[in-house]
């Protein structure tokens, strides 16, 4: 059985619970930025990669939400995000990168401007896998 700690389920993401562990494999799913907030704040999410990815989605949650794509909205939830864990480098770097996004995309569409958010959250998995990689080989050197 293959087990993610994180994944997106429609325009909503599902995580396990690490507070629940090792006793209990409990998932949660939300389709409120808030409650992945939340999730990070109380350690349901954790580890830098885990919060970085759930930033980034959680954002993207966010923007299904709303019916214009401002700026505005979607920096006051990247610093909600940022809140969240004010020290958490890979959540910062997350949130940055999602802002620039949507900042590069102009006068972009909501649509589209929804579209490049999940996109680019999904690359943050495949860019987080890469590091922990990097990271196992120099330990293992």
């Amino acid at each position: 059985m293959k087990v993610k700690t994180l994944q997106r389920i429609n325009n909503s993401l599902q995580w396990i619970d690490q507070t629940q562990l090792p006793h209990l494999l409990k998932y949660k799913k939300t389709d409120d930025y808030k409650d992945i907030i939340y999730a990070i704040k109380r350690l349901e999410i954790r580890g830098a990669p885990a919060i970085g990815i759930a930033a980034a989605y959680g954002i993207a949650v966010a923007v299904e939400k709303i019916s214009d794509s401002s700026l505005e909205f979607i920096t006051k939830v990247g610093d909600e995000f940022k809140s969240a864990r004010p020290t958490a480098v890979n959540l910062f770097w997350a949130v940055s990168r999602m802002l620039k996004k949507v900042s590069d995309s102009g006068e972009s569409k909501l649509t589209e401007i929804k579209k490049i958010l999940w996109e680019e959250a999904k690359i943050f998995i495949g860019k987080m896998k890469q590091c922990v990689k990097i990271s196992a080989k120099t330990e293992l050197n």
